[in-house]
């Protein structure tokens, strides 16, 4: 890596501690959610994590959620605990594999939750890096899937729009883009577990904004958001003293300090339910006037919109680039 890479590598994590850690209270909680009945929400990896708290709310609120995982035992263990939480309301769960669930139906917010980070050697059977087609080509391939449905609950919204979060990382700061490193071969074994991931999230940024621009018309919202460093599987499994680092300092910045159990030590991240609001808001745009105002927007915790701080995410010509890139590797597999 060079200088000029470095000075932007660090730079770019300064970044992630000033949006993580230094922004104000929130001014929108999940207490602000409205009722959401005849509403039909769908949330990739709600067995875990931020996922099931964005389900648990949404159903506390009255919509009617998919839950869409890979683990079918263990989704089902959390839909059962939910329906304990919620008073008896039951997510439904749809193998992940299954995504013509929604064929007959209309789907006002889909929540691209589901990720990957960690298992930087491995490959799928196509050939493609794990955390890109996890991160990057799934999201993308059920939010085409799912496109007419979405266009369906955007007609039946009072707004007249549905809409697509994406939830991704501040990792994506730092992350750089290489065509040649996103499959199996020399470019990609060169790069680390961090130096994939971070790829990935760009790459799922991307793929959001050019979303944004592409289903404007089709009266669907695309959001991109980093809904902070909480204690999700994911985070806890990290690697690396910077990454536990990042796990210990975001416990003294969660929103609400019973979101962090009583049990953890003092100094874990906090509780999955810190990040849930600001997924919410993303996907119900608080108390905002015009529908399409946080399109092709990055929010960070809790809820606040600031500039996409990596170029590379702003760079519109990348973003066609990579999404052609993608639609070509899904239709030849």
């Amino acid at each position: 890596m060079g200088l000029l890479d470095y000075a932007s590598d660090q730079a770019a994590k300064l970044l992630i501690l000033k949006h993580t850690f230094l922004g104000p209270k929130p001014e929108w909680t999940a207490d602000n959610i409205p009722d959401l009945s005849g509403r039909v929400m769908v949330v990739t990896g709600g067995n875990a994590g931020i996922g099931a708290e964005i389900v648990k709310e949404l159903l506390k609120h009255n919509a009617k959620v998919y839950m869409l995982a890979r683990n079918a035992d263990k989704a089902r263990a959390v839909v059962a605990a939910l329906k304990e939480e919620t008073g008896g309301k039951e997510a439904l769960f749809v193998p992940l594999d299954l995504a013509d669930f929604a064929s007959e139906e209309a789907v006002h917010v889909l929540f691209n939750n589901a990720g990957l980070f960690g298992q930087g050697e491995r490959t799928t059977p196509a050939g493609h890096d794990l955390m890109f087609a996890t991160n990057a080509m799934g999201p993308h391939l059920l939010t085409t899937l799912l496109l007419p449905a979405l266009e369906r609950g955007a007609a039946a919204s009072a707004d007249g729009r549905a809409r697509v979060v994406a939830l991704g990382s501040a990792t994506a700061y730092f992350g750089r883009l290489r065509f040649d490193a996103l499959a199996a071969g020399p470019a990609r074994d060169a790069l680390g577990t961090d130096a994939l991931y971070a790829q990935s999230k760009l790459a799922d940024v991307l793929l959001a904004f050019e979303g944004a621009r592409r289903y404007r018309a089709r009266n669907v919202v695309c959001v991109a958001l980093h809904p902070g460093i909480v204690r999700t599987e994911l985070m806890i499994n990290a690697e690396g003293f910077e990454n536990q680092m990042m796990v210990g300092f975001a416990r003294a910045r969660t929103p609400d300090s019973s979101a962090t159990s009583a049990h953890a030590p003092p100094w874990t991240a906090p509780a999955p339910a810190a990040g849930s609001a600001g997924c919410a808001y993303a996907a119900l745009c608080g108390n905002l006037a015009d529908p399409d105002e946080l399109n092709g927007k990055w929010l960070v915790p809790w809820a606040r919109e600031v500039p996409f701080p990596n170029k590379l995410g702003n760079d519109e010509e990348l973003a066609k680039q990579l999404w052609d890139w993608v639609e070509k590797e899904l239709e030849s597999q």
